[in-house]
C-alpha cells in the first residue's frame, strides 16, 4: 500500500492485545482506526489512545461470531469515514488441552470466533472494497499455530490451519483486484489469550473436565511463555510494515522457522514415499506403535462409504477379512457398497448418516459398536466441493462446504473417540483431507480451508491420542475418479447454491475425471494403516506444488530475520 496516511483500518479484537498494538501501530502511522471489540469498554480506551496520536477513531462493540453484528459494524464505519482501506481480522481465542477432552462446546467456541468470524469479515466487507476506488488490504491474524501444530492446541490448530488455506487462496484470487492480503502469525506474544473464556457465552461454556497436574503446569508454562513474550505494539508495527510490503506472511518470530520446517520436512518425506511406492521400492509395511495386525476380523466404519473413495475404502478393508460400517447420506448407495462386501466374505452394515448433524454421528456410532461391539479403524472421509472464487462465492457456501468437511470430520471423532479410548486403544483414525490441504491455489478456498483445517486437526489429534495406542492418518489425494463435482445433489434447499462457476466446475472436474481409481486409493490407504503414517498421499507428483508453499513460507521466514535478527 503506498501510503497509509489518512486511510482507515478496522481492526477485530481491537480492545486488547495484538489488536490494540496493531490498531496502535496503524494510528502512529496517520491511519484513522476503528476499534472493534466484544467488550466495549476496552475497544473506547484504545480509541482514545489512538485520538491522542492525532487521527480518527471508532469504538464499536462487535461480536465477530454474528454475522449481524458485523455487518452493523460495515455499515457504521462506511457511513463514517467512507471506506476502508485496511481490515484486520484480528479476534480471536483459545483453549488448551488434548482432544480426547475437548466437548462440543469447546469446538463451537473457538471455531465460531477463530475460523467463522474471519469469513464474517471477509464476506461483509469485501464487496464493498472491491467497488471503492481506494486501494485495501486484508490481514488475518493466524499463528505460528497456522503453520506447524503443537501439542495441547488441538481445537485453535484446525482453525488456524483453515485460516491459512483461507487467506492463501484469498490472496490468488484477488491479485487481479489489487487487494493485497496477508497472514500474521505470531508466536508468544504478551496478551491476555489465555482469559478469553471471561466472553464466552453461557451456551457456549459447556461441561469443563477437571484439570490434570500436567494440564496445570502446561497452563503455568504457557502464561509464563506469553509474559515475557513479544510486546503487541512491537507486533502492531510489524503488521503496518507488511501492509506496506504486501507481504503474504507477517512473522514476527523469524527464530522459529525450525518449528515449522520440521513439520515441512515431514509433509515432503510423505511424498518421497509416495514416489518410492509408485515405484515399487516402498518398504512392506511396519506398523510403529500399537499394531492391528492381523486385520482380518476387525471392524472399518466409513463415512462417505457410498461412492468414490469411501466406496475404494470399504472394499480394501473388505478385501483384508474387515467388517465395514457403510455410512452415508444416500442410504441406497450405502446399501450397494454393504452387498459389495458381503460378497467378499465379510459382514456388513448399512446406515444413512449425515455427519454434520452431531446426533446421527452418535447414532453411527451406537449402532456400530451394537453391532461389532468394536471399531478398529475410523474413516471421516464424507465431503462435498464448491469451486469459484472467494469474492463469488456466499455464506451458503461456506456453511455447507464446512458443515461436511469440517464439522462432519468432527461430530465422527467426537461419537466415537470416547468409545476407542475405552476399548484400550489399538485402533486408527483416517481424515480424508486433499492434496489443497497442504498447498494452496487459486478458486478453491473454500474447499481449501476445511482441508487445510482437516490437516490441521489430524497432526493435532495424532500427538495427542499416540499415547493411548490410537494412530491418526490424514488423506491428501489429488485427482481420482469421483462424483465429488456431483455433492450438490445432496446439498440442503436452505444451502442453496446461487452463483456457481461453470468454467472453474469444469476444469476441477476435468482433472478428477483424469484421475486414480478409487479402489486405487483405497490399497493405498489399507497399507497406510498397516504403517501408521501421518499423511497418505496418493500422487507423488503433487510434491512440486506443496514444496513451492514449503519454500515460500520458509523464505518469508528467512526475510523476517534479516529485517530484524532479533525477532
Amino acid at each position: 500500500m503506498r501510503t497509509l496516511r489518512n486511510k482507515t483500518a478496522i481492526i477485530t479484537g481491537g480492545g486488547n492485545g495484538i489488536g490494540r498494538g496493531i490498531a496502535l501501530a496503524f494510528a502512529d502511522a496517520g491511519t484513522h482506526v476503528v476499534i472493534a471489540d466484544i467488550e466495549e469498554d476496552a475497544a473506547r480506551t484504545v480509541a482514545k489512545e489512538a485520538s491522542e496520536r492525532g487521527v480518527r477513531s471508532l469504538a464499536l462493540r462487535t461480536d465477530v461470531a454474528d454475522r449481524a453484528s458485523v455487518e452493523a459494524l460495515a455499515d457504521q464505519v462506511y457511513a463514517e469515514f467512507g471506506a476502508v482501506n485496511i481490515l484486520c481480522n484480528n479476534a480471536g481465542v483459545v483453549t488448551m488441552g488434548t482432544l480426547d477432552r475437548c466437548s462440543d462446546e469447546d469446538w463451537r467456541w473457538l471455531l465460531s470466533v477463530n475460523l467463522f468470524g474471519v469469513i464474517n469479515g471477509i464476506q461483509t466487507f469485501l464487496p464493498r472494497m472491491l467497488a471503492q476506488p481506494d486501494e485495501a488490504h486484508i490481514v488475518n491474524t493466524g499463528s505460528l499455530c497456522s503453520l506447524a501444530a503443537y501439542p495441547l492446541y488441538g481445537i485453535y490448530t484446525t482453525a488456524k490451519y483453515g485460516l491459512a488455506g483461507l487467506t492463501e487462496s484469498l490472496r490468488f484470487d484477488l491479485e487481479r483486484d489489487e487487494i493485497g492480503v496477508s497472514l500474521l502469525c505470531p508466536g508468544p506474544v504478551q496478551t491476555r489469550m489465555l482469559d478469553r473464556s471471561r466472553d464466552r457465552t453461557a451456551a457456549l461454556r459447556g461441561p469443563q473436565p477437571s484439570e490434570t497436574p500436567e494440564m496445570e503446569q502446561a497452563m503455568a508454562e504457557t502464561r509464563k511463555l506469553m509474559a515475557a513474550g513479544m510486546d503487541p505494539l512491537r507486533v502492531g508495527r510489524k503488521v503496518v510494515e507488511g501492509v506496506r510490503r504486501n507481504d503474504a506472511y507477517i512473522l514476527p518470530h523469524p527464530e522459529l522457522k525450525g518449528v515449522v520446517e520440521a513439520r515441512f520436512t515431514r509433509i515432503l518425506a510423505a511424498f518421497d514415499d509416495a514416489a518410492a511406492r509408485e515405484t515399487g521400492q516402498l518398504p512392506e509395511p511396519t506398523r510403529q506403535g500399537a499394531t492391528l495386525e492381523p486385520l482380518s476380523g476387525r471392524v472399518a466404519v466409513i463415512t462417505g462409504g457410498g461412492s468414490g473413495i469411501g466406496r475404494g475404502m470399504a472394499l480394501a478393508f473388505a478385501k483384508e477379512g474387515m467388517h465395514v460400517v457403510v455410512a452415508d447420506i444416500e442410504g441406497e448407495t450405502a446399501q450397494k457398497v454393504a452387498s459389495e462386501v458381503r460378497e467378499r466374505g465379510v459382514r456388513a452394515l448399512a446406515l444413512r448418516a449425515d455427519v454434520t448433524q452431531r446426533a446421527s454421528m452418535e447414532e453411527v456410532a451406537e449402532r456400530s459398536y451394537a453391532e461389532f461391539g468394536a471399531v478398529h479403524v475410523l474413516c471421516n472421509n464424507a465431503g462435498v466441493i464448491v469451486s469459484g472464487t472467494l469474492q463469488t462465492r456466499t455464506y451458503a457456501d461456506w456453511e455447507w462446504v464446512l458443515s461436511v468437511n469440517l464439522y462432519g470430520v468432527i461430530n465422527s471423532i467426537q461419537a466415537f473417540l470416547p468409545r476407542l479410548l475405552a476399548q484400550d486403544g489399538n485402533a486408527h483414525i483416517v481424515n480424508t483431507a486433499s492434496i489443497v490441504g497442504l498447498m494452496s491455489a487459486p478458486s478453491s478456498g473454500i474447499y481449501a480451508t476445511s482441508k487445510h483445517a482437516v490437516v490441521g486437526l489430524s497432526e493435532s489429534l495424532a500427538e495427542d491420542l499416540a499415547p493411548h495406542g490410537i494412530g491418526v492418518s490424514v488423506l491428501c489425494p489429488g485427482g481420482v475418479r469421483t462424483r465429488i463435482m456431483d455433492s450438490g445433489r445432496n446439498r440442503p434447499q436452505e444451502l442453496a447454491e446461487t452463483r456457481p462457476d461453470p468454467v472453474i466446475e469444469k476444469i476441477t472436474g476435468d482433472a478428477i475425471d483424469a484421475g486414480m481409481d478409487p479402489l486405487e486409493v483405497g490399497r493405498i490407504v489399507v497399507a497406510a494403516v498397516r504403517r501408521n503414517d501421518r499423511y497418505i498421499l496418493t500422487q507423488a507428483g503433487a510434491r512440486t506444488l506443496a514444496e513451492q508453499r514449503c519454500s515460500r513460507i520458509l523464505a518469508a521466514f528467512d526475510a523476517a530475520a534479516e529485517r530484524d535478527p532479533l525477532g
